[in-house]
């Protein structure tokens, strides 16, 4: 197998074509596009027991703990990068933030959204209460 080791418990984050040649993922850095991909593979390595308590299942958790230590995206201390290429992700339609967990300390609660789909259209819209805590209440 060129694309797995075979183990039981792997998982695969596919992204479509129609998303590939989007305008929306077009804009992304190479970075943002790379966190996308993580996003997808922690949705998608979390059993429906693990997800957040939703009636919608496209939510996941994302954290600290998973972008610097486990997927070692960004450096410890690199927040900021961390903040503004989720930023990016939501700014194009691809995720939204439910909760953050930064003032509680508790995990930040994503749900993927298919809003990508009008970026660059009068149809499209991000609220501020989509956003991270680092851009809450602006556009």
């Amino acid at each position: 197998m060129f694309e797995s080791t075979g183990s039981s418990n792997d998982v695969s984050a596919n992204i479509y074509y129609s998303m590939m040649t989007s305008l929306a993922y077009q804009e992304l850095t190479p970075k943002q596009r790379d966190l996308y991909t993580h996003c997808k593979l922690q949705y998608y390595r979390i059993s429906a027991k693990q997800r957040p308590e939703a009636e919608d299942q496209t939510q996941f958790y994302f954290n600290k703990y998973l972008w610097h230590g486990t997927y070692k995206l960004y450096n410890k201390g690199n927040e900021k990068s961390f903040y503004k290429d989720m930023d990016a992700l939501i700014d194009r339609g691809f995720i939204r933030c439910v909760s953050s967990g930064k003032i509680s300390r508790t995990k930040s609660v994503y749900q993927f959204s298919h809003k990508w789909q009008d970026y660059g259209t009068d149809r499209f819209h991000i609220l501020p209460n989509e956003r991270t805590m680092s851009r809450k209440g602006r556009t």
